[in-house]
């Protein structure tokens, strides 16, 4: 009995340390979440070292550890993880490998993450993947506007797999079918979906996205029904969101477990305020949009100008670029710039154009219009884009059709000259073009080569070629001398469509890096007639420095870009993020001297981090940077506040566009404003974005901005102060009140004398 009773004391004691393990475990696993959360990567790594060390890292603690770096845009820190895994002999299992496809996804490779994909449902032990990693690959061919490979996942994902679709699945398809004007597919899509209630929330926004592709394609009668359709389901119910279940729990009063279950019931009540004010703003927009729709629609019938025909000229001021990494990115030289080297074409914009066109016609649909359209619309875009003549080219054609071709051609010699012949041919217009040593080439230019023409022979954009003179009221001479202002991180557009609508005297650029937000933008500029714009998509630390020119820009804006954490007050992020010092480099290279760089940002955290992030950079890095140290050295430094509130060239809805610039801090010659940036931060037109409009309904009031000038070395600090700037960028601390005049800034709107 005595023996027995020491026994239980023993298992109660291993029961009670066990237990105790397994709740330090999950502490510990907890922990790194948090830092993942805050995207602290360093503290995240030094607790899954911890846990290697002691040999207490469960599968929770890999797929921690995995989120964090992926959190933080770290993708081989990701892969170390999944390689430390396979040494330790751990397995992985369909949360750890969802994890890293959804980094590939959120990085743009997708073919990186069709590769894991593949990897975990083909070798053994095979891995089955659910409906998040099916979701999480969908939502990844959005942002890339990867259209063959969501039409064949959907296929696997039913065939092989016998996973049952979800709202969120066929909204992404439809709305890659749609982007590519493929309505022959999705049509049939949301036709199966209607009556089926489980799909409700979702019919909104799948007939906004056939609302958008049947105005493109000049199909009234389905843009009228869908635009009726999405309505009728906008008031009917709420449109989806990816936390439609968490919601509706919620509002219940139900635990949806996982991380969120373990929040406080008063952060639920918060969380359930915010999504429904999150799908109320939701309504708002998609109703604004179905109304922008139907205005184009009426507006293309009354003028019985085919919608093709209106809609193709857009398609040349559109660039979206490959994958990440797929181009290459060539470095820039002052024999670049100066022009030597630029005689002889190397072939590098024929290299150029190739993934370029391939996206436009597989992604964006031009493939679709180019069957549409005949020799005379293509006549009409004579001397429209880019000063060369457009005549539809053939494409390949088999012998047997060549050697009827002639024979008919042979018959009809005497009735027909060859330049007759040529503009009979109706066929897609971004085919190879005959040789130039012949009568008909000399005359024929391909949609690829009006693209090619964008370009110089370095691989830069030639602007006066990009925009169309006849449309934007100057000569050919002039287009060269318009202003250049260009929107990076611009979202889906409204605020750039805005601004180029109203500023016709400038020629406008957006830069996005998500082709789904890339494609908003484009059709709002076509549903806008906003002939002054210009498409790109891609990664703006790859297109800069690759393809533009230096001393090109007059203006760079940089509205509410994303922060390399959500939430401040935890020191310095180790996040990648977009606005790091490589940017503000690349940003001095490419604006004109006098040129303004104007960031805005609600984030107090984000603003006080940028402000360091400049006043750190030294006139040595700026002259180091690129061609930069073959002309004379320059930098950014702040410019002064307004002395007037606002500029008699720009108008907003109830007069002059004010500007108020107060200062909130500053640290050395940079300076953060708060307040409106107005036009004399080159604001021309009072306008709003999607984030803007939700962040007003949230009843948020400060804005915080940089407005940052290029100047030459004689306008920036004195050399000592310059030197005295040579500090780490890395041991900045952002949540440190900056000094102003060397008093510490604790309270807003502090005002300093500006020179």
């Amino acid at each position: 009995e005595t023996n027995h009773s020491v026994a239980d004391v023993i298992n109660i004691s291993l029961i009670f340390t066990l237990k105790m393990d397994r709740e330090q475990i999950v502490q510990l696993n907890n922990n790194i979440a948090l830092h993942a959360n805050r995207k602290e990567l360093d503290e995240a790594m030094a607790l899954f070292k911890q846990a290697l060390d002691d040999g207490s890292a469960n599968s929770h603690t890999y797929a921690a550890a995995l989120n964090a770096n992926i959190r933080c845009g770290k993708l081989e820190g990701a892969e170390s993880v999944l390689e430390v895994m396979k040494k330790k002999g751990r397995k992985r299992d369909v949360i750890i490998c969802t994890t890293m496809i959804k980094g590939y996804c959120q990085a743009g490779k997708v073919s990186k993450a069709m590769d894991l994909f593949n990897d975990m449902t083909e070798k053994k032990p095979k891995i089955e993947p659910n409906i998040r990693t099916i979701n999480t690959i969908l939502r990844g061919c959005v942002q890339t506007g990867d259209v063959a490979t969501a039409e064949a996942l959907v296929m696997r994902a039913q065939k092989d797999f016998k996973l049952q679709l979800d709202v969120s699945s066929w909204e992404h398809l439809t709305a890659l079918l749609s982007q590519s004007l493929k309505l022959d597919k999705a049509l049939p899509v949301v036709g199966r979906l209607k009556d089926d209630p489980a799909f409700a929330s979702g019919q909104a926004n799948l007939h906004l996205s056939l609302a958008r592709a049947a105005a493109f394609l000049g199909d009234w009668k389905v843009c009228k029904r869908s635009i009726a359709s999405s309505l009728a389901a906008i008031d009917a119910s709420v449109p989806s969101t990816e936390n439609d279940t968490d919601a509706a729990a919620l509002s219940a009063g139900k635990n949806t477990g996982g991380k969120r279950a373990k929040n406080a019931e008063g952060q639920d009540a918060t969380r359930v305020q915010s999504l429904e004010l999150y799908q109320e703003h939701n309504k708002g927009e998609l109703k604004a949009e179905l109304a922008i729709i139907e205005a184009f629609m009426e507006k293309q019938k009354a003028s019985n100008v085919p919608a093709f025909q209106y809609v193709f000229p857009f398609y040349l001021r559109l660039f979206p670029f490959a994958e990440p990494s797929a181009n290459p990115a060539p470095a820039v030289t002052a024999q670049d710039e100066s022009g030597k080297g630029k005689k002889k074409d190397t072939g590098l914009r024929k290299e150029l154009v190739k993934p370029i066109m391939r996206s436009i016609e597989a992604n964006f649909g031009l493939d679709v219009f180019a069957k549409r359209l005949t020799t005379k619309s293509c006549d009409e875009l004579n001397g429209y884009a880019l000063h060369a003549p457009v005549v539809v080219v053939a494409p390949p054609k088999s012998k047997k059709q060549k050697l009827k071709e002639k024979e008919l051609a042979a018959k009809k010699a005497a009735a027909s000259s060859t330049d007759e012949a040529a503009a009979t041919v109706v066929a897609p217009v971004f085919e190879k073009p005959p040789q130039a040593s012949t009568p008909e080439g000399q005359q024929v230019c391909s949609f690829r080569a009006l693209t090619a023409k964008a370009f110089d022979n370095s691989g830069r954009f030639s602007f006066a070629n990009v925009f169309p003179p006849n449309k934007t009221g100057t000569t050919a001479g002039a287009a060269a001398e318009r202003p250049v202002k260009i929107e990076v991180c611009s979202g889906a557009g409204e605020w750039a469509v805005a601004q180029a609508k109203q500023d016709t005297g400038a020629d406008w650029v957006t830069l996005e890096l998500r082709h789904d937000r890339a494609y908003q933008i484009f059709t709002k500029a076509v549903f806008a007639d906003v002939q002054n714009l210009c498409v790109l998509c891609g990664d703006a630390m790859q297109i800069l420095p690759s393809h533009f020119p230096s001393n090109a820009v007059t203006n760079i804006f940089v509205n509410h870009p994303e922060p390399p954490q959500q939430t401040g007050g935890h020191g310095s992020s180790q996040s990648r993020h977009l606005l790091e010092q490589s940017f503000f480099l690349e940003a001095a290279r490419i604006l004109k001297p006098g040129g303004t760089l104007t960031i805005v940002t609600d984030n107090l955290w984000y603003g006080r981090l940028l402000t360091r992030l400049v006043a750190n950079i030294t006139l040595e890095a700026y002259s180091a940077h690129g061609e930069v140290a073959a002309h004379a050295a320059y930098g950014l430094q702040s410019a002064p506040a307004p002395v007037h509130r606002a500029a008699a060239s720009a108008t907003g809805k109830d007069g002059p566009l004010a500007s108020e610039w107060a200062v909130q801090e500053s640290e050395g010659d940079v300076v953060l404003y708060v307040g409106k940036p107005g036009a004399a931060a080159g604001h021309v037109v009072e306008a709003s974005s999607y984030f803007d409009r939700l962040w007003k309904r949230g009843n948020l009031v400060e804005r915080y901005f940089l407005v940052l000038r290029r100047v030459d070395a004689s306008g920036m600090a004195s050399a000592a102060h310059a030197a005295s700037k040579k500090r780490t960028i890395a041991m900045v601390d952002p949540n440190k009140p900056i000094n102003v005049g060397g008093v510490s800034s604790g309270g807003k709107n502090s005002r300093i004398k500006f020179d």
